[in-house]
């Protein structure tokens, strides 16, 4: 059975590892996410408002679908590894 001082130092170290995790995640999304996002909708905007064809928009907006669904794919594996990790880890400290 685990001792209250125990479950506060893992909580505590569980919540640093947490915050540095969301830290490099945001700088990561920002870098290569956001800003080629950015890029496909001045894309997107230049085809249908410059050259004035629809087909080009379309295009650009069928590579952002694609883009963002292989995203969310990758996403959601690397949240599902890093609790997976952690439950892991939990348990086995439990164990102890």
């Amino acid at each position: 059975m685990w001792e209250e001082t125990d479950h506060k130092h893992f909580g505590q170290r569980l919540r640093a590892s947490n915050i540095r995790w969301i830290g490099f995640k945001f700088s990561f999304l920002r870098r290569y996410i956001l800003y080629p996002l950015d890029l496909y909708n001045d894309s997107a905007h230049y085809g249908l408002h410059q050259f004035k064809k629809q087909f080009l928009y379309d295009e650009v907006e069928a590579e952002v679908n694609l883009c963002f669904d292989q995203f969310v794919y990758k996403l959601s594996d690397q949240i599902f590894a890093y609790y997976k990790h952690w439950a892991g880890r939990w348990v086995s400290m439990e164990q102890r």
